[in-house]
């Protein structure tokens, strides 16, 4: 009996040693991606964001557009086939179709 409580409890240690913590990890690093809502103007033109992991929303005058976040070089970049939307620190530029906004600030 002895012999067999032993086995158990070195399996069990065995299992709790061996148990990867990543998945933990991964889920208090998303929850640091909080959504945010920000404001930009852009010269005479005002627009609002609210950000998400992966996603922009932008609240146009004209429209309102959820964008999916693509590869950028730096910044967050966020585009589909008439919009595109760009952020860094408190910069943006937005396009939308052809006409362009290059300095837009939060």
């Amino acid at each position: 009996m002895l012999l067999n409580l032993k086995t158990i409890f070195l399996i069990v240690l065995a299992l709790i040693i061996s148990c990867d913590t990543s998945f933990s990890k991964a889920s208090a690093d998303r929850s640091v991606e909080a959504a945010r809502t920000i404001v930009y103007e852009c010269d005479e033109y005002k627009f609002s964001t609210h950000t998400s992991p992966g996603k922009v929303t932008l609240y146009l005058p004209e429209l309102t557009v959820v964008l999916d976040q693509i590869r950028a070089a730096s910044g967050a970049k966020y585009q589909n086939k008439d919009v595109l939307f760009w952020n860094k620190d408190d910069s943006a530029l937005l396009k939308v179709k052809d006409k362009t906004w290059n300095s837009c600030h939060s």
